[in-house]
């Protein structure tokens, strides 16, 4: 009995824990952090099955014995020595952007991210203080930050505003078509424009194809973190837009392009082919396994025979309708 009585504060009844909630492997199983007080209710005190045995019980920081209800105790769990790896870190961080991307922001659970990586939720609090901080690691590392070593873990995430102004900064780093902006800034038509769009549609293919876990991130969590839909559809992309669709009436002003009723919807139906095959296919159970290779090599033939200028005008249904 005197081992058994060993972490009961002064003077408190023994009680069982209910089943969910006893420890397992230093780990609780009603998934309470390490190092914190949590109450529990009284039990008959002969009954001493499933007692938690060798933690430390008393009354929480600031608290006296004195002061806690006589029908009330607590329960501390102390906080546990466990190693951080890089491997546990890849694995947290591939099944939380997985579950973020499947079932958004709000509809994701920490517990469910730690069922994908195989661990236990508690060690996911080794690595990110919290949901919020977890997506900001998610994001960053998916838009090529390597982010904090595991010893300067876990993660504490900034304020939203920070977290956009980084972003914004991010884009402008790594969102560089030069064979595109080169292009759009010729004063004359190359000797190949064939050529030259298809450096394009590469170009744009490669930057979609490495950084589409991100893009998924940001298109998916919408709901949840509306500025940064916006920055990225509103800001970024429609600057790219905009160039590409400058290119694109100037060939086909030019005669090297065939002639569309209109060059940003032209553009438009391009763009969101590749966004489709380079990004939205990897979470899409009908086209995941699909080749890379095969999708790029297929989608590119397919823009650059559409614009050959060796192919009749397309009508434009306004002057045809008299419009």
């Amino acid at each position: 009995m005197g081992q058994l009585a060993t972490g009961l504060r002064a003077g408190g009844p023994l009680h069982r824990l209910p089943e969910e909630q006893r420890t397992h492997g230093g780990a609780p199983h009603d998934r309470r952090r390490p190092g914190t007080w949590a109450p529990r209710a009284r039990h008959h005190p002969d009954d001493v099955s499933g007692l938690e045995v060798g933690g430390t019980w008393g009354a929480p920081s600031g608290r006296t014995h004195a002061s806690i209800a006589q029908n009330e105790s607590f329960i501390y769990y102390p906080a546990m020595a466990r190693t951080k790896s890089d491997t546990k870190l890849q694995r947290i961080l591939d099944a939380a952007a997985e579950a973020f991307i499947e079932t958004g922001y709000r509809g994701t659970r920490l517990d469910e991210i730690a069922r994908r990586a195989g661990l236990s939720a508690g060690t996911i609090y080794l690595y990110a203080e919290g949901k919020e901080s977890l997506f900001q690691l998610v994001l960053r590392r998916a838009l090529g930050d390597p982010g904090p070593s595991t010893g300067e873990l876990p993660f504490r995430g900034v304020p939203a505003s920070d977290l956009i102004e980084w972003v914004w900064g991010r884009f402008n780093e790594i969102a560089r078509f030069p064979c595109l902006e080169a292009a759009a800034r010729a004063p004359a038509p190359p000797a190949d424009a064939r050529a030259e769009f298809e450096l394009v549609l590469r170009e744009i293919w490669g930057w979609q194809a490495r950084y589409w876990q991100a893009l998924e991130l940001i298109e998916r969590c919408a709901r949840d973190w509306p500025e940064l839909h916006l920055l990225f559809y509103r800001e970024f992309r429609r600057r790219v837009f905009e160039t590409a669709t400058r290119l694109v009436e100037r060939r086909m002003d030019e005669g090297v392009f065939r002639r569309y009723p209109d060059a940003a919807t032209a553009v438009r139906v391009a763009s969101e082919t590749i966004t489709f095959f380079a990004m939205h296919r990897h979470v899409r159970p009908d086209t995941a396994e699909l080749d890379e290779a095969t999708c790029r090599e297929t989608v590119i033939a397919m823009l650059l025979a559409g614009f050959d200028p060796a192919h009749d005008p397309v009508p434009d249904p306004r002057v045809a309708e008299g419009g």
